[in-house]
């Protein structure tokens, strides 16, 4: 009995070791997903999220709630999830579309819009790509000179083109 008594008590010292160190394990874990977030990581809108207004991000951003208003991620990504509603104008530098996007868009490089993904709005953006089964409502300008200046990059190719054929 007295050996009985000892495992028991060895046991419950073993059950509060295992309780003060796994707290510690936790946090090394959130210190990760801090750390990621802080190098430009990926926000997420929950599916219960409801945003209205200007949303400013220097990360990319997966929305699986509901976002009215306008969304400026000059250098990221805009995810619109499969439960995403988006009724904004959008400033990106690519963005993907499983859900819905309502709103005028301006691509620094592409957007795609999947075979459940819906938009409806004009693009502006150097390459888009519509799956088989897409839903699509709008106008696609596809000159890669309009999305550079909406980003501020303004190119003087253009102007030293003209000036030589000029001088001949």
């Amino acid at each position: 009995m007295f050996f009985e008594k000892k495992s028991k008590s060895d046991t419950r010292r073993n059950d509060e070791t295992a309780a003060v160190q796994q707290p510690v394990v936790e946090s090394r874990s959130l210190d990760i997903s801090v750390n990621r977030a802080k190098k430009g990581g990926q926000a997420v809108i929950g599916a219960t999220v409801k945003i209205k207004g200007e949303v400013v991000s220097d990360e990319d951003i997966a929305v699986e709630g509901l976002i009215e208003g306008s969304i400026v991620l000059k250098n990221n990504e805009l995810l619109v999830g499969s439960s995403g509603r988006v009724h904004a104008d959008v400033i990106a530098k690519s963005i993907k579309v499983d859900g819905e996007l309502h709103g005028d868009v301006e691509v620094s490089d592409r957007i795609v819009i999947s075979s459940s993904g819906s938009m409806r709005g004009n693009i502006q953006a150097p390459r888009v790509i519509l799956e088989d089964g897409a839903k699509f409502k709008g106008s696609i300008d596809m000159d890669e000179a309009a999305p550079a200046k909406a980003f501020g990059v303004v190119s003087n190719a253009a102007p030293e083109a003209k000036a030589e054929s000029a001088a001949e």
